[in-house]
């Protein structure tokens, strides 16, 4: 019986050179607004540039419909508390007037990135919409590193040759404040 092949997977990291542009997906926004306290560090982190953070218009209007069933409001006010809080981060939105995706090369992508995580693989990831739209839009524009809490999205922007962050999460946060506490590390050795 023939062994079945293994696959190896190699990553090559280069150093980046180059001005930095950042773009952010729609769930790190909810995120931040969730728990802003938890999660301040890593926001003042990311936000404390101007002029290269983005995200895309799609990531407003899931933010919206977030906000819409936090609040229990209407589209209007949710629309605007959204807009309010990207913008007070110094984010810029990309509309997608700006930067325009043909359907054609978009289903190329989603097929090709498809395939790809099957043959990491990872069949329980899928390329798709918005998530592709907005991958692609910022590539575009020239967007070079990534942060979204969705995996898929992440190994995606990848295989465009873009960096990709996901928050810390809560686990790693409280490990990291314990760290702090000289006491806590003591009494686990």
């Amino acid at each position: 019986m023939a062994k079945k092949p293994k696959f190896i997977g190699i990553r090559r990291t280069t150093a980046f050179n180059g001005r930095r542009k950042i773009g952010i997906d729609t769930n790190i926004f909810v995120r931040i607004y969730d728990q802003p306290f938890l999660l301040r560090v890593e926001a003042s982190r990311i936000f404390n540039r101007h002029d290269i953070i983005f995200t895309h218009a799609a990531c407003l209007r899931e933010f919206t419909k977030h906000i819409m069933l936090k609040k229990n409001c209407d589209f209007h006010s949710a629309k605007e508390e959204a807009k309010d809080f990207i913008k007070s981060r110094n984010v810029r939105i990309i509309y997608p007037t700006e930067c325009f995706i043909p359907e054609e090369e978009l289903k190329t992508f989603e097929k090709q990135s498809n395939e790809k995580l099957a043959n990491m693989g990872k069949e329980y990831l899928h390329c798709h919409e918005p998530d592709s739209v907005i991958i692609l839009v910022f590539k575009k524009c020239g967007v070079n590193k990534i942060y979204s809490t969705d995996e898929a999205a992440r190994i995606c922007a990848s295989f465009l040759g873009m960096d990709s962050s996901n928050l810390p999460s809560f686990d790693n946060k409280i490990m990291r404040e314990l760290r702090k506490d000289k006491k806590f590390y003591k009494q686990r050795r």
